[in-house]
């Protein structure tokens, strides 16, 4: 596509609809071919179970591991379970946990809301009492912890430093959230020059790509069933073997003669307190 053959689209609607693509359709009676801008879901498959940060500084985490391991040992107490099992199970509970615990933090930030508005429209009024105002600074807090977990979360969806970028908006999170899976989404191959887009038939290609690159390639030289290598006969290893017994046992035997005749100076030994038995044979 030409720099021409763009759509121009606000902000607003890329956020909304983040599954949008544009299709060059074929050239008929027109000079220019044609662009279409449709929504294209594809599916290749779940993804990646990733662990958050802001789950181990959450309550209850700790707690439903421990419970969910427990739970899976009384389930299945046989001695051949495999570890792939026992995580897979905690898997789902911790996404249970998860589902739970992001649905009760939006029905709470929503009556902390509620609540800060009824307080601060009596604030207004100068009709709030001491503790309504105490109440206001927790639920405030409360209101900033809950916000933050969140933008935590899309901080680490969006790969960015918290301290490097610091801005806490969570819309621009959600800005580089969006981008980042529009740049990385695969929206087909060209193969032999035709267009692919079929999420079985991408994967499939990738398959056939990497299998062709990492395939079991022979090696460059090949030895011969007659290049074998010269190896000592059993007669020969035991000839070695007691040449080497009879060595160290004339070593030892002149070690203990010459220190009852104190010439043991004459002797070199090793940083180690041993004697070189070649010396001694000569």
């Amino acid at each position: 596509m030409s720099k021409l053959d763009r759509f121009l689209l606000s902000e607003s609607v890329i956020g909304d609809h983040v599954d949008l693509k544009a299709t060059v359709l074929e050239r008929l009676w027109s000079d220019n071919n044609p662009i279409l801008l449709h929504i294209q879901k594809t599916d290749y498959g779940p993804i990646p179970f990733k662990i958050f940060h802001s789950w181990l500084q959450r309550r209850g985490f700790d707690e439903m591991i421990n419970h969910a391991i427990e739970e899976y040992n009384q389930q299945y107490s046989a001695s051949g379970i495999r570890l792939q099992d026992k995580l897979k199970f905690i898997k789902h509970r911790i996404k249970d946990w998860n589902l739970e615990t992001r649905s009760n933090d939006r029905s709470r930030k929503h009556d902390v809301v509620s609540r800060l508005n009824m307080i601060d429209m009596k604030i207004d009024t100068d009709s709030a009492t001491e503790a309504e105002r105490e109440e206001r600074v927790r639920l405030l807090q409360e209101c900033d912890e809950i916000d933050r977990l969140e933008a935590l979360d899309l901080a680490q969806k969006a790969r960015v430093t918290w301290d490097a970028e610091g801005d806490e908006n969570t819309k621009f999170f959600h800005g580089l959230v969006n981008q980042r899976r529009r740049r990385q989404t695969v929206q087909g191959l060209l193969i032999n020059g035709e267009w692919i887009s079929t999420p079985q038939h991408v994967k499939l290609a990738f398959h056939d790509f990497y299998k062709s690159k990492f395939h079991d390639q022979l090696p460059q030289t090949q030895i011969g069933p007659h290049s074998a290598f010269v190896s000592l006969s059993a007669l020969e290893r035991e000839e070695l073997e007691t040449q080497e017994i009879d060595y160290w046992r004339r070593g030892r035997l002149l070690s203990h003669t010459w220190t009852r005749n104190r010439n043991s100076k004459f002797i070199p030994i090793r940083s180690n307190g041993s004697v070189i038995p070649f010396f001694l044979v000569q």
